[in-house]
């Protein structure tokens, strides 16, 4: 089984056109600016200079196989994050010799990958634990639930783990063992309190819903797009449809399901017309879906990420914004907006570029640095061109880095920014930020860094 969803590339230049057309007619619509001082401010001069910095190639990480580590949908499973405040946790999968006969349903028969976890401490980047699974599958990874505990997660079980490394419960998911199903996708809430996830099958799609600390379950039938996001109440995902660009009617529409998470919609989008048109879909399970951002202008919402419970950004490679979902849902809930033109550092829309911290207070941005581009003409659609390189990157949040922006809820405003300037992290695999957001981890490739970040109280009183 491979869970690596269908027609992958194609969604992703769809995405690219969609996201692209929006920086062409400003980004994010009107309705949804505001006016406040986005610029960046960077706290510390040695912004560039990490607390720490720790090689994982001599405690096992492949050397040459770059392949392997992208096979394993790194738009799903992160390769590097903070457990607790105290504890980061880096993971890679390696290839085992396998022997030529042995019966799928030995369970002692040798498993083709093994998923390695190596938990260091945050302050200094010594090793605390080394943690190994085996898997039948490249698609193995680590959820953390932020206060030392966290889930492995492979195409077979869920199992819970306590802070301590112990197992305390398992979760089977003969879902993904049947014929004609595959994993679309995994989401977990900002503070690790709820996993859920999106399984095709042959004529239908499955949500399941996972209460991370009990294992608990709620299942049903969902038609979602495979980039979406969960809140510990909701789930968001962008609706958008692309017409007349000569790649069919439309992309993963949302539709209605039997006990469905994204409930039915109307249909929308006119006859004829051009041009990728979107919205954000915000929905409680039983309850009517929402729309943030409706927009028929080319654009006007991108991919979503939950940055709490209240907060979700909205990004694509012309820029972000940031949605308040306690104000008013006609695209007019905006706190700030933030574009890109052509010549700036670009958004990776596919990568999960936006990492938000589990207390909810801040979120991270990788960016990539800026490339040349060639202009796309569709009649009277003129967009900035797709990147000649990074298009087909996809799943990594930075296939070209540039630097790491940090956006502070509380003080409402982009406080620091680290950059690349040692090439230290030329491509970012991974990257998260602490629970209190303090702290910042990136991975570039089997090599770990974390980067000491200002105060809230230091951000928002700071002189620049």
């Amino acid at each position: 089984m491979n869970a690596r969803l269908t027609k992958r590339s194609t969604t992703y230049c769809l995405i690219c056109l969609l996201c692209l057309a929006g920086a062409a007619k400003g980004g994010v619509p009107a309705s949804a600016r505001a006016g406040q001082d986005n610029t960046i401010h960077t706290i510390d001069g040695d912004s560039d200079a990490p607390l720490w910095r720790v090689d994982l190639h001599p405690l096992g990480y492949p050397f040459g196989d770059s392949k392997l580590q992208w096979n394993r949908s790194l738009e799903t499973f992160d390769t590097v994050d903070f457990v607790s405040e105290s504890v980061v946790v880096a993971t890679f999968v390696t290839r085992q010799s396998v022997p030529g006969i042995q019966r799928r349903d030995d369970p002692n028969r040798v498993r083709p990958y093994l998923l390695h976890a190596i938990f260091l401490d945050a302050a200094t980047g010594t090793v605390r634990k080394m943690m190994d699974w085996p898997s039948d599958d490249e698609n193995a990874g680590v959820f953390p639930r932020y206060d030392g505990s966290f889930l492995f997660f492979s195409m077979e079980h869920i199992v819970l783990y306590s802070a301590d490394w112990k197992e305390l419960k398992e979760l089977q998911l003969p879902e993904l063992q049947v014929a004609h199903s595959a994993l679309a996708g995994i989401a977990e809430s900002p503070s690790g309190k709820i996993l859920m996830l999106h399984i095709n099958r042959q004529q239908s799609a499955l949500c399941i819903q996972v209460s991370t600390d009990s294992l608990d379950t709620s299942r049903g039938a969902c038609t979602i797009p495979r980039q979406f996001t969960v809140s510990d109440d909701e789930m968001a995902a962008s609706d958008y449809k692309i017409t007349n660009l000569g790649y069919g009617d439309s992309v993963y529409p949302l539709k209605a399901g039997e006990d469905a998470y994204l409930v039915e919609i109307p249909p929308f989008g006119t006859p004829g017309s051009r041009g990728p048109i979107s919205r954000i879909l915000i929905s409680e399970r039983g309850k009517i879906a929402r729309v943030l951002c409706d927009s028929n202008q080319i654009g006007g919402c991108w991919v979503p990420q939950f940055a709490s419970n209240e907060f979700v950004v909205v990004y694509g490679m012309g820029g972000l914004s940031l949605l308040d979902l306690r104000g008013e849902s006609n695209g007019r809930n905006s706190v700030f907006e933030k574009n890109f033109d052509s010549n700036q550092p670009w958004i990776d829309p596919l990568g999960r570029p936006v990492r938000p911290s589990a207390g909810g207070q801040r979120f991270a941005v990788a960016l990539n640095e800026a490339v040349g581009t060639e202009s796309i003409i569709d009649d009277s659609v003129l967009t900035r061109a797709v990147p000649s390189r990074g298009l087909s990157s996809g799943d990594l949040p930075a296939v070209n880095a540039d630097h790491v922006e940090i956006y502070d809820l509380p003080a409402g405003r982009w406080i620091y920014s680290v950059k690349n300037k040692r090439n230290q992290f030329k491509q970012i695999w991974g990257l998260g930020l602490s629970p209190s957001g303090s702290k910042l981890v990136i991975d570039s490739g089997g090599v770990i860094q974390v980067y000491a970040l200002p105060p809230v109280t230091q951000a928002a009183s700071a002189s620049h």
